[in-house]
């Protein structure tokens, strides 16, 4: 019996071995197959070339456009900082009219020659009440004939 054990076990073996091979040489193979049914495609030498031109004419292009958008942002300060140059004059000048202001009523010395402004007062005029004649209507001519 074990000469049969033997022999049983090594058919096993074998099969076993000649299974295991198959299955990884056939999943291999199929996959190998399948690369070799579509090889890389060559690009010729003027596909080459355009493909660098191409990618020049695209570095020209982001390059151009960031020394767009950095000449943009700087008009758009300057632009900011003439408006804000603007106003800070306008205020200057009004800080200026205020103190020549301030020191031409503290020259004088008297507040009493200066008269206070007046304010314009509405005052309603009275209704004069002319009595009218009442208004009669002319009396109609009658004349019979």
């Amino acid at each position: 019996m074990n000469s049969q054990e033997s022999k049983e076990s090594e058919t096993q073996e074998k099969i076993e071995e000649s299974v295991k091979p198959d299955e990884t040489d056939s999943i291999e193979s199929s996959s190998d197959i399948e690369m070799e049914k579509k090889p890389k495609r060559i690009q010729t030498e003027k596909q080459k070339e355009a493909f660098l031109r191409a990618q020049a004419k695209r570095q020209e292009n982001i390059q151009r456009k960031k020394e767009e958008k950095l000449k943009q942002e700087e008009e758009r300060k300057k632009e900011i900082e003439s408006k804000i140059v603007k106003k800070a004059i306008q205020i200057k000048k009004k800080q200026i009219k205020q103190e020549k202001i301030v020191e031409l009523s503290s020259d004088e010395s008297s507040d009493e020659d200066i008269p206070a402004p007046r304010k314009k007062v509405n005052v309603p005029r009275p209704k004069v009440n002319v009595p009218q004649a009442p208004v009669q209507p002319p009396k109609p001519k009658i004349i019979f004939f």
